[in-house]
């Protein structure tokens, strides 16, 4: 089942609000990390300030209803998964980055599971038929009945 306009509205506000302070902590560890020397925090917090972004994109898209951020939200919540799985492994991250870094990329990928892929409207997928025993098309069909 897709989802209409007004709850990819409601999603992609949620999912900016949601992300946001995630953005902004995992670039802020990354930075302080990096300036410390320590490499595997860094590394870990700038993969998830980078998911945190692509997550905001999702929003931006969702808000802009542009229903179909579905493979930028599957990039996007997988690295945020394992940017965040990583954290809490490694003792970087609690329960709340655990929620927001792994239960809502999981939540986020179940409610856009039934959207398309492509931004193509339904009426540029619509496949011409081939020619009947006559040589007529479809639609040559329809109007021929029509006019007569």
């Amino acid at each position: 089942m897709a989802l209409s306009h007004r709850a990819a509205l409601v999603v992609g506000v949620v999912t900016l609000v949601v992300t946001l302070p995630n953005v902004a902590e995992g670039l802020r560890a990354a930075f302080v990390f990096s300036r410390e020397g320590q490499w595997l925090p860094a590394g870990v917090g700038l993969l998830a300030g980078v998911a945190g972004l692509g997550l905001l994109a999702v929003g931006v898209r969702l808000c802009a209803r542009r229903i179909a951020a579905k493979r930028l939200a599957q990039v996007a919540a997988a690295a945020s998964i394992v940017a965040h799985a990583a954290g809490v492994s490694v003792g970087l991250m609690g329960l709340v980055a655990a929620v927001v870094g792994i239960v809502y990329p999981v939540i986020l990928m179940l409610l856009l599971h039934g959207t398309p892929t492509t931004t193509a409207p339904a009426a540029a997928a619509h496949t011409q038929r081939p020619p009947d025993e006559d040589g007529l098309t479809h639609e040559q069909r329809r109007l021929r009945a029509a006019t007569a």
